[in-house]
């Protein structure tokens, strides 16, 4: 039986927004791969990846490597509490500045202790400049590794072990305040504190997934982004946790990172250049154009008009109107597009349902939002259509079935 992949059946409306994401450092060195990434306001922003930590002090306009006091990466994660004290994440300690970090005269001294030199911290998380939590992982034999949490309530002067646990793989972890918090990892890990740590409880939702980021808004809004057999998942609560539901499944590749500036606007990145957008709280997401096809690994806004994303091969994306270039036609309930095989290499069927007869014309977009073809489909309220891929270059596309009162609008994989 052929796989279908339905993205709008479920949505009560789908925008096609085409994004303006700028490449902020083409003609940077090439650092390696960029994991992590935050900015704590327009101007100020770190970095981090497989060689080097970089620092801006103007919106990314200039990237500049800090000089981390002789320590070489690989970097994991990157937390700062305002425009000077801040974190990064190295193998088995922790790299802390109190004077940004950025330029040659700045200071990074060594905290923590994550066990052995093979073991290494995955992220960190500070609620101000004193109580801050980190997940890792750390070896022991004959066990290959011991998930852990530790935490530390002087600004990482000191770190006390809260979690230690055979066989778990920790990805990543958000505190919504100094008592309630979430972590969640690989193997279908998701696990929740109501005591600052002291005392964590695994929530099992019945999938085989791999989780990489969770973000909560409030007490009782969180979202946990991941993938199963390398395709994206989402899940939403809105119960604290409680009940999980998935908001995506199965309709983009992995999702790495995910973010939210309130409980309506979020954007999540993940593998192959994606970048997915909401503005109803997860209701429906939007596609937006990153110019790449690089993996994307992590994502910071710090209002609704300024964000940034970092990827594989250096990669750093900005943009300063929330992603968005301009908003084409809404399309209203009932309509859908569904196209599979979906990644394809040859012959792809499109199937279209409309809540009446309409003049449709369909047309191909590329990852930089240029137009490859267009195609009339006359009057019609349903139909279906094959189209030849196997001239198409492989990459991302956009399938939009346009009509006088609206776009559907479909991602379509050519490999």
């Amino acid at each position: 039986m052929k796989k279908l992949t339905i993205l709008t059946v479920i949505m009560l409306t789908v925008n096609l927004l085409l994004a303006q994401w700028i490449q902020q450092n083409p003609n940077f060195p090439d650092q390696g791969v960029l994991i992590d990434i935050m900015f704590v306001d327009e101007n100020h922003g770190w970095a981090v990846g497989s060689n080097a930590t970089l620092g801006t002090i103007n919106g990314g306009y200039t990237w500049e490597a800090c000089p981390m006091n002789g320590n070489s990466g690989p970097f994991f994660s990157v937390w700062f509490a305002n425009q000077t004290k801040g974190w990064v994440a190295k193998y088995n300690y922790f790299l802390h500045t109190e004077d940004g970090g950025i330029g040659p005269f700045s200071e990074w001294v060594i905290q923590g202790y994550c066990g052995g030199t093979s073991g290494h911290y995955t992220s960190v998380f500070f609620t101000d400049t004193l109580n801050g939590w980190a997940t890792g992982y750390s070896p022991s034999d004959p066990k290959p590794w011991f998930g852990i949490i530790d935490h530390t309530i002087d600004g990482g002067e000191n770190w006390e072990r809260q979690y230690d646990q055979a066989y778990v793989d920790l990805s990543d972890i958000f505190m919504i305040n100094n008592s309630s918090g979430w972590v969640v990892g690989n193997f279908n890990l998701i696990m929740n504190t109501k005591d600052g740590g002291s005392n964590w409880t695994y929530i099992d939702i019945g999938l085989s997934a791999d989780f990489h980021s969770v973000f909560f808004t409030d007490q009782n809004s969180g979202w946990i982004a991941g993938s199963i057999d390398e395709k994206g998942v989402l899940l939403h609560t809105t119960d604290n946790g409680e009940n999980w539901e998935i908001q995506l499944g199965d309709t983009t590749s992995s999702l790495n990172d995910i973010t939210f500036i309130d409980n309506n606007i979020g954007y999540i990145v993940g593998d192959i250049g994606t970048i997915l957008n909401t503005s109803n709280g997860g209701l429906t997401w939007e596609f937006q154009v990153s110019g790449t096809t690089v993996n994307l690994n992590s994502v910071s806004f710090v209002d609704t008009e300024n964000g940034w994303i970092c990827g594989d091969s250096s990669i750093v994306l900005h943009t300063n109107n929330g992603g968005t270039v301009g908003l084409y036609e809404t399309i209203i309930y009932n309509n859908s597009l569904e196209i599979f095989p979906n990644p394809s290499n040859g012959l792809t069927t499109i199937i279209f349902k409309l809540k009446q007869k309409e003049s449709i014309t369909l047309t191909i977009q590329n990852i930089c939002g240029q137009e490859v073809k267009q195609i009339s489909l006359g009057m019609k309220e349903k139909g279906q259509f094959d189209l030849d891929c196997s001239d198409y270059a492989p990459g991302i596309y956009f399938i939009n079935l346009k009509t006088n009162n609206g776009t559907l609008t479909e991602k379509l994989i050519i490999e």
